[in-house]
């Protein structure tokens, strides 16, 4: 598909076939037809990578994660677990991809683990206050 184009100009365009490629895989055609479904994904310019990269965007560690404000530490835990398994360097490890591929996906896990261990370390804090090991053991009474 050419890029200069939008995928839905292409998709309700004049021809029957879908010209693609897949990164370092040869040309294919690909029926109109036979796709049923298509999700579009929204990919981060070249400057937006560096910025990730150098850590100069704000940080958000709800945003990072995909969680609400309000979010459980289960559903918390969930995201990030599911975001690791996406996003780990072992993953690619195989793959021959360009160098600020590996960057970004490098700099993804490490923002995915930081907005992770911030909000597991800020429900540890709500825990240990609210456990019955943060009472007092002994309490005195006032002396008159």
């Amino acid at each position: 598909m050419p890029s200069t184009r939008p995928v839905q100009d292409v998709l309700n365009g004049p021809g029957v076939f879908l010209e693609f490629r897949a990164y370092g895989g040869d040309v294919e055609l690909i029926a109109k037809s036979a796709i049923r479904a298509l999700k579009l994904t929204r990919v981060p310019s070249a400057s937006q990578l560096r910025r990730v990269i150098r850590g100069e965007d704000s940080f958000n560690p709800h945003q990072t994660l995909g969680v609400s404000t309000g979010a459980s530490h289960d559903e918390i835990r969930k995201a990030y677990v599911d975001l690791a398994k996406i996003y780990h360097p072992d993953r690619f490890s195989n793959a021959e991809l360009p160098k600020e591929v590996m960057d970004y996906l490098e700099a993804m896990a490490r923002r995915i683990n930081l907005a992770f261990n911030s909000l597991d370390q800020a429900h540890r804090v709500v825990v240990r206050r609210s456990s019955p090991a943060a009472e007092p053991i002994y309490t005195s009474t006032p002396r008159s």
